[in-house]
């Protein structure tokens, strides 16, 4: 009698990749739809201070040293904000969408 060994066939997993993939672009989709555009989600900005010389790449920043100007505004909440040259260091980070 002959014995016969049984193959387990490999399944591909490219399927469920694809299937992950699809359901990560459609909840995208669908968060990217549903987000509201509540209009202005800032206020004012005041700056007061003197201005930033221009920038000459050919010689030493003049910008380096100089003291930060004052700025003041409000938070996401409405909360003022207000930064001031208090002699701690500051990083100011500025980020666009486009």
């Amino acid at each position: 009698m002959a014995k016969y060994k049984s193959r387990k066939r490999k399944q591909s997993m490219a399927p469920l990749f694809w299937g992950v993939g699809g359901a990560i672009v459609v909840l995208a989709v669908v968060a990217t739809l549903l987000s509201t555009d509540e209009g202005t989600v800032y206020g004012d900005v005041t700056v007061r201070g003197a201005g930033l010389p221009t920038f000459d790449a050919t010689v030493v920043d003049g910008a380096v040293g100089l003291a930060l100007p004052e700025i003041e505004g409000v938070d996401f909440e409405g909360d003022p904000v207000v930064i001031t040259n208090d002699g701690r260091p500051k990083l100011l980070l500025n980020l666009a969408h486009w």
